[in-house]
């Protein structure tokens, strides 16, 4: 699977993490791009239409030593039923941990239905939307005050 957009001039993927083409490491766009098709593939698998299921969540190592994370991930969660009673409503959450992995900013990016979750992660809008996240959470990171 594949979600790539045609035209990335209008993303800055790079704000966060400005790796350069050059290397022969995958860039932070890549990574990001990756970690959606795969969240996107076992979420078809593993997330019910109802129900309990153990969160479906990718992630990828921050390469950017200027940065005060250590990774970034994408994860598709259901929340206890004392919290969300609806047993067909998912949510997407975005979240970046701490180098010593003991601290993360998380947010949450998308809620509904099993075929609204599949729907957000397919359209060609949601690297953006995601991209927009991790600077968010980064930027929260850096300056938690």
């Amino acid at each position: 699977m594949n979600n790539r957009i045609n035209n990335t001039n209008n993303i800055n993927f790079h704000s966060i993490n400005g790796v350069n083409k050059m290397d022969s490491e995958k860039t932070y766009e890549d990574k990001v791009y990756d970690m959606i098709d795969a969240v996107t593939e076992r979420a078809e698998r593993e997330v019910p239409e109802y129900g309990d299921f153990a969160p479906v969540y990718e992630e990828f190592k921050n390469t950017n030593s200027k940065l005060p994370i250590d990774r970034y991930q994408l994860k598709v969660l259901k929340m206890p039923k004392e919290d969300v009673p609806d047993e067909k409503q998912r949510f997407l959450q975005a979240a970046v941990y701490a180098p010593a992995g003991d601290y993360k900013a998380d947010m949450l990016i998308g809620a509904g239905h099993k075929d609204k979750i599949m729907e957000i992660l397919k359209s060609d809008e949601f690297p953006e939307t995601l991209n927009d996240a991790y600077i968010k959470l980064v930027d929260f990171m850096q300056n938690p005050d």
